[in-house]
């Protein structure tokens, strides 16, 4: 029972549970109110339930939603991304750490490094040994500063801007909308727009994850380079 648990979780690439490097078990359920409401005016209870590690369990969770009015009412959608953020929390806390894969690791996201004062040759070399992409504004020798700033987590293939000494004010963009959107979609409007993002929430693997919500606003002037969190969630409407 465990192994299938785990196998909900886990299907077609991820579900709104999935965390990386995590084994987690669960199953969602969404029941109507049939003895208060009738058709026209049903009401809902939404909830999760999950444990891990899933081989050998330490906790057991369960998340309810009594008449959720968001519009959503299944329970893989109400329910799930907030019993994901509590394990999030949680099982670091009881000693319980991610264990990545060799691809998770190939394509976790990237933390952007200190390029100010560099040569701009050695900036390059540094953003290529991490598998970065860089744009150079200004015909100077010496990085002067950066978008993203150091720090900042990336997404990998990203783009750093980079100004140097004797370059002009940023360049800015206008962020593209791309709710609704799947990764591929979302990746090809940012990078034409000359932005980077990160994801978080359900697993991109999945190929029927969309874009839920934007970190900043559609229709915003912000310089290029700049990094977008994207939240995921996946419409499933099994539970």
């Amino acid at each position: 029972m465990r192994e299938a648990l785990e196998a909900v979780v886990n299907n077609n690439g991820g579900s709104n549970a999935y965390i990386k490097g995590y084994h987690i078990g669960g199953k969602s359920g969404t029941s109507q109110k049939l003895d208060l409401y009738n058709d026209e005016n049903m009401r809902y209870v939404a909830s999760y339930c999950c444990f891990a590690p899933a081989a050998d369990p330490e906790i057991v969770l369960i998340v309810i939603a009594d008449e959720p009015m968001s519009g959503d009412y299944y329970g893989s959608v109400v329910t799930v991304p907030y019993a994901r953020n509590i394990l999030e929390e949680v099982l670091p806390y009881l000693g319980y750490y991610p264990e990545y894969t060799e691809e998770e690791i190939e394509n976790m996201d990237k933390t952007v490094p200190d390029l100010q004062d560099k040569t701009v040759s050695a900036a390059k070399a540094t953003l290529n040994e991490m598998s970065l992409n860089c744009e150079v504004v200004g015909n100077g020798e010496i990085v002067a500063s950066q978008v993203p700033s150091s720090g900042s987590s990336i997404s990998k293939d990203g783009t750093i801007i980079i100004y140097t000494e004797n370059s002009t004010t940023q360049k800015m963009t206008d962020v593209p909308d791309v709710s609704g959107m799947n990764i591929e979609q979302a990746n090809e409007a940012l990078t034409n727009a000359g932005l980077n993002y990160i994801t978080t929430g359900a697993s991109t693997d999945n190929t029927t994850a969309l874009v839920s919500t934007q970190s900043v606003s559609a229709g915003e002037s912000v310089p290029r380079g700049t990094v977008i969190e994207l939240m995921f969630i996946i419409k499933d409407q099994t539970g």
